[in-house]
């Protein structure tokens, strides 16, 4: 249990790490005076890494925790990535059009892990618990035809 619990921590530290620094190219990319400031904006940028701390807090094993992490840092490096390529290597007047749709294509790369971690955790309930799964197989409740 101790090792989930710092993969959780590890798992924590990157998403506000990720949110924060994207947040900061948001604020760089619109020439913001005040960095530390909070828009609408910075919150549709930050949306993604805030919502994967749910199936962070959802997952309870070793192996769900560490694919967690790497979706994480896959998800943070690759972001950082391409705002830094669009900010300062390719220089584009459509460039800030990826602030609008990244965040939108995580938040649904997001959806399908929070799915696949609530799946995961009903099969191991059911699965550490068969009496669940007889009970519903032997219940008189039918649904009607």
């Amino acid at each position: 249990m101790k090792h989930v619990a710092g993969l959780r921590t590890a798992n924590v530290l990157v998403l506000l790490l990720g949110a924060f620094a994207c947040g900061w190219f948001e604020k760089v990319a619109a020439r913001a005076e005040n960095l530390l400031s909070l828009d609408a904006f910075s919150v549709w940028v930050a949306s993604p890494y805030f919502l994967l701390l749910i199936p962070v807090v959802l997952a309870h094993s070793k192996k769900g925790q560490v694919a967690l992490l790497v979706v994480s840092l896959l998800m943070v490096a690759g972001a950082l990535f391409i705002y830094y390529d669009t900010m300062f290597v390719h220089l584009d007047a459509q460039g800030g059009l990826v602030f609008l749709f990244l965040p939108l294509w995580q938040l649904l790369a997001v959806l399908g892990v929070i799915v696949t971690v609530v799946v995961a955790r009903a099969r191991a309930r059911t699965a550490a618990n068969p009496t669940i799964e007889r009970d519903a197989r032997n219940s008189s409740a039918r649904p009607s035809s």
